[in-house]
Order: structure tokens, then C-alpha cells, then sequence
């Protein structure tokens, strides 16, 4: 008797491409909400190092009766590699350094680097336009007479590897804004 095997072993070609279909549609599901859920990760970071800097100008007003926009001198550096650019305006007008801004016109600074218009110093990626109207209404506000409690609006950019680069501002009534989404 002459009997033909049928080869049993392996995957046909149509077991295949169903498979490679199924990967290929959970691939276009997971890929997105992995992503979106990478920008919420980094955006957090921003959120942390505005209430570090946060604290650490609520802790310089104490101290020294007054505001300043120098990070370092309020108590506040950087660790390791951020991916965000962060700086803030106060309502008083003590910006550290020789290049003050325009009355009235708000602009965020790292550190002691102001960062103007059209600014190309290196520490003013991400800053170098005016803020939007985002922005707290009392982020220019007259501090008080007494200076105890001057008016300060943090802000941090950076990208985050979405379509726009989120701005976060946190102000000196603690009030957290997302003024431009990442989505």
C-alpha cells in the first residue's frame, strides 16, 4: 500500500498572516496610548520641579522679604538631565542680571538669563516669545507695599515628544495651570 503523507508540522500561510494581522491591530492600539502615556510621565516632571521651585521661592520670600527670579539664589538647581526649561516672572521688578524686560509684557527665564523676544541665549529654548493670556490675571500685579507677599507665575516647556510642547505655570497662590496642552 502506497500511502502519501501529508506533512503535519509548521503553520500554514494563511495561519500566518492572521496572526500577523492580529499583532498588526493590537500594534495600532497600544502604540498611541503608549505614547500618550510617555507625554503624561515627562509632563509630571514638570509638575515636580515647578513645586521644588515653588517651595523654594515661598522659603527666599521668607528669608530675604522679597522675591527673586534667580533659581540658584532662591535655593532651587536642577538635578540630572531635565527636559524641562523652567523659569519664572515675578510681579516685582527684580530680575537678576542686566537684561531687564519691558514693563507690563510677561517672559519666562532659566535662571538668571532673561529671555526676550527672539532671544538667542542658549538657556532660553522654549522662552524666547511672549507668554500667551494663559497666564494668571495677577501675574503682574503690584506686589504689597510691605513686600511680604510679592507675586511670582513659574512656568516650565519642554518637549515631551507630543505634536506641541506643553507649558505648566504655577503661581504664588499655588494655583497649577496647563496653559498649552501637549494634546
Amino acid at each position: 500500500m502506497n500511502v502519501k503523507r501529508i506533512n503535519e508540522g509548521g503553520f500554514s500561510l494563511i495561519e500566518l498572516m492572521v496572526v500577523v494581522a492580529i499583532i498588526g491591530i493590537l500594534a495600532a492600539i497600544a502604540v498611541p496610548n503608549y505614547t500618550k502615556f510617555q507625554v503624561k510621565a515627562r509632563e509630571a516632571e514638570a509638575k515636580t520641579t515647578l513645586g521644588a521651585i515653588y517651595m523654594s521661592e515661598k522659603a527666599y520670600v521668607q528669608e530675604a522679604i522679597g522675591a527673586t527670579t534667580n533659581l540658584v539664589r532662591s535655593g532651587y538647581t536642577p538635578d540630572g538631565s531635565p527636559l524641562f526649561n523652567c523659569g519664572f516672572n515675578t510681579g516685582q521688578a527684580e530680575i537678576i542680571g542686566v537684561n531687564d524686560p519691558a514693563a507690563g509684557v510677561m517672559h519666562y527665564a532659566d535662571t538668571n538669563t532673561y529671555c526676550g523676544d527672539m532671544a538667542l541665549a542658549p538657556n532660553c529654548a522654549g522662552f524666547n516669545m511672549a507668554f500667551q493670556a494663559a497666564a494668571p490675571a495677577n501675574a503682574m500685579a503690584v506686589p504689597p507695599a510691605n513686600n511680604m507677599d510679592p507675586t511670582f507665575t513659574i512656568a516650565c516647556s519642554g518637549n515631551v515628544g507630543a505634536r506641541q510642547n506643553p507649558i505648566w505655570t504655577l503661581n504664588n497662590a499655588n494655583t497649577l495651570v496647563n496653559a498649552t496642552p501637549a494634546f
